[in-house]
């Protein structure tokens, strides 16, 4: 009989987001920008993968093998190999390193099929949602096989592009999955795909059609308005013409508030720039509350209580005035002093790391203390889970449940720090993985010598910027 997971005498242990806030801010950019998060930066796979399971679908008979681990990743590795083979740019090729040391043991081929990938889609399992999503898929992945389906639309704009290469004639249009493929094929091959979609404009066409219209797959899209708000960025001088430059300055820096009366948005355009406005700003509210967090571990050298721990954090800390009024902090530090005081204190935190943690987190409010009614574009997104939020924190303070600095600290140590870790553990044990970062026996907290990770979130619009650079609309 197996005895239940969280007495196993192993378990994994996961030190990833071990509050569970950043949880929270993923699920907020996931409701702004659907579709492409952030590890889609690139079109082609979407197209690669329909393809894929088309052809595979269309002769299963044929290809009695499984899926993921023949078919479709041994096309990616022939077409992984073919760009490597041109000195094409790799960035953005999942698998690319393993693909590397392959070739340097045979540089002048033929290249038998290897193993290359250990995952089940060879990285491309993001991909899949957007496929469904779009219209291109159905729910278990095959192709709506009629005529005028976006999936064979798809398909055949794909097919046309490599039809004429000697890789499709040999085995693709025999339905032959490829053991060896020589070099003069893989280079005739490169010179049709290519992950930037560079000459394959119909593939470009159909998937731009489908990933930015208003309604994608019958239900509303804000990607369609996350392309005409980053039109806007560049039309105000924001980023570059490119998409390049700081888009996170530009969603949140000190110039946005001006550009935002500058763009007069009408009603269903204005939501998509609050909503990232508010995702940044929750962000630095996660990342602030897992340096406090990080400095707390720091200082657990002893066996000691709750109240022993936090009571030690406040008096080491720098902070000369603990009772000072919330209402009396009005400072709004710029982009810059925010995105500085979080970097410096993202390493070995020090005493330092709780006063400029407290700055962040009170310019942010703020930022917002007036903007209440706006957090009704994010409700959906965060549900039940306000409490952790910057906008919980901020109705809190509002309501003048929070006085005083030593009253914001307190709660952020007990409720959304230790009691919030120890709930997010638990869930983690279940599962068979240890998160705890500390021991706790007989009421008293000891350290376990770890240390947290604080990875700063990406934004999904940076991959916007790079989805619509790849079908040539930037």
């Amino acid at each position: 009989m197996k005895a239940p997971l969280f007495n196993s005498t192993y378990q994994s242990f996961t030190k990833r987001d071990t509050l569970g806030l950043q949880s929270i801010s993923a699920s907020i950019q996931a409701d702004i920008c659907p579709i492409i998060n952030v590890v889609t930066p690139h079109p082609f796979y979407w197209a690669f993968l329909v393809w894929n399971y088309y052809h595979y679908y269309s002769s299963k008979e044929k290809h009695p093998e499984k899926f993921h681990e023949q078919f479709l990743k041994r096309n990616d590795f022939y077409f992984i190999l073919c760009n490597y083979l041109a000195g094409k740019e790799m960035d953005g090729i999942v698998g690319h390193n393993n693909i590397e040391s392959i070739f340097n043991k045979n540089e002048n081929g033929p290249f038998a099929y290897t193993y290359y990938y250990k995952s089940k889609y060879g990285g491309m399992n993001y991909y899949n949602y957007g496929c469904y999503k779009m219209g291109f898929t159905k729910n278990n992945n095959s192709i709506i096989t009629s005529d005028d389906s976006l999936g064979i639309k798809l398909t055949k704009a794909f097919d046309s592009v490599i039809s004429n290469t000697a890789y499709y004639k040999n085995y693709i249009a025999k339905d032959i999955l490829p053991e060896s493929v020589s070099r003069d094929d893989l280079i005739e091959l490169s010179k049709y795909l290519s992950i930037n979609l560079d000459g394959m404009d119909e593939v470009k066409n159909i998937i731009y059609q489908a990933l930015f219209a208003k309604e994608v797959n019958g239900y509303h899209s804000y990607l369609f308005y996350n392309e005409q708000y980053i039109y806007q960025l560049v039309k105000y001088g924001l980023i570059n013409k490119d998409g390049s430059g700081n888009i996170k300055e530009a969603l949140y820096g000190d110039k946005h508030p001006l550009i935002l009366d500058k763009m007069q948005l009408n009603d269903k355009e204005k939501p998509i720039v609050i909503k990232w406005e508010l995702a940044i700003a929750n962000q630095y509210f996660a990342t602030c509350i897992e340096m406090i967090w990080k400095y707390l571990l720091s200082i657990l050298t002893t066996p000691i209580t709750q109240d022993e721990w936090i009571d030690m954090a406040l008096k080491q800390s720098t902070i000369l005035n603990l009772n000072l009024p919330l209402s009396s902090i009005t400072t709004e530090l710029s982009f810059n002093q925010i995105e500085s005081s979080i970097r410096n204190n993202l390493g070995t935190p020090s005493p330092e790391t709780i006063n400029a943690s407290l700055s962040v987190l009170m310019s942010v409010y703020n930022r917002l203390k007036t903007r209440v009614s706006d957090f009704s574009y994010i409700n959906k997104s965060i549900g039940e889970r306000k409490e952790y939020t910057i906008f919980g924190l901020t109705q809190k303070i509002n309501n003048h449940e929070l006085l005083t600095i030593k009253d914001l600290l307190l709660y952020l140590m007990k409720t959304l720090i230790i009691n919030k870790h120890e709930e997010v553990a638990n869930i983690k044990r279940w599962y068979g993985r240890d998160g705890f970062m500390y021991e706790k026996i007989n009421n008293k907290y000891a350290s376990i010598d770890r240390n947290i990770e604080i990875n700063l979130p990406s934004l999904r619009i940076y991959n916007v910027i790079s989805v619509l650079k790849d079908l040539g609309k930037l």
